[in-house]
């Protein structure tokens, strides 16, 4: 990976130990890593927001800190963005796994899940719709969604193999708005299966800001 890229850590009110922990590694590692500090916790979105700014590359993956990828995620992905110039995003499923390794069903019982906490993005497709909205969960989801709506459904595609595997506690973000939010979770789905398409947009020549994201009030 860092042959071929650049790669962007941001540490959201990290403590002091692991702040530490990051900057030894971004030295040791070279130029091709940077660290952004951010003092207050602002959620994972508007980290990435901080990320993507510096960003330089073509294509930008998104990584968090509890999940693993396999080694080959990031080459599938270019992989498919190649063949197919039309793609703006491109995701793998996920098979959640509980802090002794077991695996954890998805909410509908299913073995893989399609979280868009996977994508890979077209660095133009940004610039087309805007950043990720400062929201605290489920960002990624209105992302995606949005990129579908702008762009049609045909700009977005997922992976057969599940190439990661992600933390499953009911003490992550994801879970806890799961759990306390159903209601406003519930509100935020059905938001965005009314809005407006977006289509329209693209064809008059017209770009989106994270202001014309669908915001979860949470």
């Amino acid at each position: 990976i860092y042959d071929a890229g650049e790669v962007i850590v941001v540490g959201d009110q990290s403590t002091p130990v692991s702040r530490g922990e990051m900057a030894d590694l971004v030295e040791r590692l070279g130029d091709q890593v940077r660290l952004i500090t951010v003092h207050e916790n602002s959620g994972p979105y508007v980290g990435r927001n901080l990320a993507i700014a510096q960003a330089e590359g073509a294509f930008i993956a998104i990584q968090d800190a509890d999940d693993w990828s396999h080694p080959d995620r990031f080459a599938e992905q270019l992989a498919a963005f190649e063949a197919d110039p039309y793609l703006q995003l491109v995701t793998v499923p996920h098979v959640r796994i509980d802090k002794a390794g077991r695996v954890q069903l998805e909410a509908n019982f299913d073995l893989k899940g399609d979280g868009p906490m996977t994508s890979m993005f077209r660095r133009d497709a940004f610039e087309a719709v805007g950043l990720f909205a400062a929201v605290r969960s489920r960002g990624d989801v209105e992302m995606r969604e949005r990129i579908k709506s702008y762009f049609g459904p045909h700009a977005s595609l997922e992976l057969a193999a599940p190439m990661m595997l992600c933390f499953a506690d009911s003490q992550t973000l994801s879970q806890r708005t799961r759990a306390e939010k159903r209601e406003v979770l519930q509100m935020f789905r059905t938001n965005i299966s009314n809005r407006q398409d977006l289509r329209v947009y693209r064809r008059n020549g017209i770009t989106l800001t994270s202001e014309d994201a669908i915001h979860v009030p949470v």
